[in-house]
């Protein structure tokens, strides 16, 4: 019994990080985002909109959506580090998506 209620307790943790996610950047690209990197969704869903919106400051909000789409291991970063995001966090996304594996 006790098992059970653990594994139902990651399966909600898991789907509410995926919805979070389907939130902000819509659900097929979140569904892109955890085949990519299924970790992700491991990610404290908390950060997403935070981090996502400080991005935004930074390089405008559609950007930084397809920023993190490339390179879904954004959403592990903390608002306050994306705060000090440069043009590298950037410039990395398009070699992070450039060098991964096909399929």
């Amino acid at each position: 019994e006790q098992s059970e209620s653990i594994f139902a307790r990651k399966v909600a943790d898991l789907t509410a990080a995926f919805n979070t996610i389907a939130s902000l950047y819509g659900e097929e690209e979140a569904l892109a985002m955890v085949k990519i990197q299924p970790g992700v969704l491991a990610f404290e869903k908390n950060n997403f909109g935070p981090t996502l919106e400080a991005f935004g400051e930074k390089f405008g909000i559609e950007e930084s959506k397809e920023m993190v789409k490339r390179n879904p291991g954004l959403l592990s970063v903390k608002p306050g580090s994306a705060e000090t995001a440069d043009d590298l966090t950037m410039q990395l996304s398009y070699v992070v998506e450039f060098t991964r594996p096909i399929g």
